[in-house]
């Protein structure tokens, strides 16, 4: 959880500006609170918000890194089994084989599965972590704990759909009559979403 957390691509980018949207959640949040708040009487952002040490600090490029939202530790590189570049943070993912001290990108979930597959074939190494984004929040999980959906129609690389809950899965409208959700591929022996897959109803 700590990598998930401050590992390429995590929650935390260790980024000290502050945001604008930052500051606009603020504003939106206040009225709530002073809708909830015994005694809350509202703040004055104005007053609240001082970003003029950290500008102090962090000298001319403030303006510009406070303004960009992109992750300054982003997952890249090639995917070494899909052969792509690792460019969409909507779905890099990592491999992290034992006795490696850092993880192999992957460009999609379905090239991490692919990834999988061939270090489990190949019996170089075990697979110590796998790490996904939830294909409808980007919140990063681990690949064995997540719900897969697997969609025949869709693009070679993009067959295979994480989710960190099974309702988060159907909410996603990623459903459709041809998909159907399959086990992550460790627990066993036979073809990604064969034998071993299951039928929508099962999830409902």
């Amino acid at each position: 959880m700590v990598y998930l957390y401050n590992g390429p691509g995590g929650i935390s980018t260790f980024d000290v500006t502050l945001k604008p949207r930052l500051r606009a959640a603020h504003e939106h949040d206040v009225p709530y609170l002073k809708r909830i708040g015994d005694g809350f009487s509202g703040v004055d952002l104005s007053r609240f918000v001082n970003d003029s040490y950290l500008r102090k600090a962090y000298g001319p490029a403030y303006d510009t890194d406070s303004a960009s939202t992109a992750n300054p530790a982003r997952i890249s590189g090639t995917d070494p089994v899909c052969g792509v570049p690792v460019n969409d943070p909507a779905t890099a993912s990592e491999l992290w084989l034992a006795g490696e001290s850092a993880t192999r990108p992957a460009a999609t979930p379905t090239c991490l599965l692919r990834a999988v597959a061939k270090a489990l074939e190949d019996g170089a190494a075990d697979v110590r972590a796998a790490y996904v984004p939830d294909a409808a929040t980007g919140t990063r999980w681990f690949a064995d704990k997540a719900v897969w959906v697997e969609d025949p129609d869709a693009e070679a690389d993009a067959r295979f759909l994480p989710f960190t809950t099974r309702t988060g899965s159907r909410r996603s409208g990623a459903w459709s009559s041809s998909t159907r959700a399959t086990w992550w591929p460790p627990r066993r022996a036979t073809p990604l979403g064969r034998s071993a897959s299951r039928r929508r109803e099962d999830w409902a």
